[in-house]
């Protein structure tokens, strides 16, 4: 089979000395094989100098111009040595493929289960502190000093469970735990020292209760008080029916005022029952109401602030020590 002016042994562990390589359909030309062979010798060099990604690039010009299962090796260790576990392990299979009776098979699948396993280490997950004051705090994880985050603001950190603190410079500690999953973002709220002249929440929400409280008592005492306008206007209407009615009663039937009278007379009969219904929906809501507020005033009254209920004469009334 043709080989490769590329077959050479490289120091370092690159290309193994004297492959036979597989055979391709047309050679490349002789200037072709000079440009892959300047390529190669580069990478070596940049490979001695440690600098892996780069010898990677020149060896997978190389390999473009004289596809080469040696080059392919060598741009597979390259690969590795930059710790590039995911991209090492598709050059050393692309390696096998191609020369599959290669006689160090079993040596590079070690070498692609060990890369495997660093892949899988090297998966992370993305943890960011929302709030997280800019300066006077340290962040700890899983009780060791955090380092710094990176440029987008997070940690990339092991999958599984890990413990965050924030200490501030004043002596405040704020703690929590978090569950990151693999090439997922999570992220965790810090929560300050709580401010003292704040009003604690409990407080806040009895107060914004006691206003409601109050705000339903309004309602209903303004549903009564209408309910009583209209009721005393239904009173009324019954009056001015029971006089009508009393005076058609004693009037001739031929009496030029019976028409008039009819008339005042079922006028004062539809206002009644009109006044009357509508009296009785608002004493219904202004009681409803005025209960709710009064439960509202004793749950969250402040200060001694109590209030209920008490039967009237009149109906419910709103009692209270203010």
């Amino acid at each position: 089979m043709p080989r490769s002016l590329l077959t050479l042994a490289l120091v370092g562990g690159l290309a193994i000395a004297g492959l036979p390589l597989t055979a391709r359909a047309q050679a490349p030309s002789p200037e072709v094989r000079a440009e892959a062979k300047r390529l190669y010798e580069a990478g070596v060099a940049l490979f001695k100098q440690a600098k892996y990604a780069e010898a990677a690039g020149k060896f997978q010009a190389a390999f473009n111009l004289d596809p080469s299962p040696v080059l392919l090796y060598n741009l597979a260790r390259a690969t590795e040595k930059a710790g590039e576990p995911e991209a090492a392990i598709a050059h050393y299979r692309a390696y096998l493929v191609r020369f599959p009776q290669t006689e160090d098979r079993p040596q590079v699948e070690r070498i692609i289960e060990a890369l495997e396993s660093a892949a899988r280490a090297q998966r992370k997950g993305f943890l960011s502190i929302e709030d997280l004051p800019a300066s006077g705090v340290s962040v700890f994880l899983d009780s060791a000093v955090a380092p710094a985050p990176g440029k987008d603001g997070r940690w990339r950190l092991a999958p599984g469970r890990h413990q965050v603190q924030v200490r501030t410079d004043d002596g405040h500690q704020w703690s929590t735990e978090v569950d990151l999953v693999v090439d997922q973002a999570t992220s965790a709220r810090y929560v300050g020292r709580p401010d003292a002249s704040a009003p604690p929440e409990d407080a806040a929400e009895l107060s914004s209760m006691a206003l409601g409280g109050w705000i339903a008592v309004g309602v209903g005492a303004a549903a009564l008080g209408a309910g009583g306008y209209f009721f005393a206007r239904a009173t009324a209407s019954g009056s001015d029916a029971e006089d009508a009615r009393d005076t058609l009663a004693q009037l001739n039937p031929n009496d030029p005022r019976v028409d008039g009278l009819a008339s005042d007379y079922g006028a004062s009969r539809d206002d009644l029952s009109t006044f009357g219904v509508t009296s009785y929906v608002l004493f219904g809501v202004g009681a409803a109401a005025a209960a709710t507020g009064a439960v509202l005033l004793v749950i969250g009254g402040q200060d001694g602030t109590e209030a209920a209920l008490t039967p009237t004469l009149r109906g419910l009334g709103l009692v209270g020590r203010f």
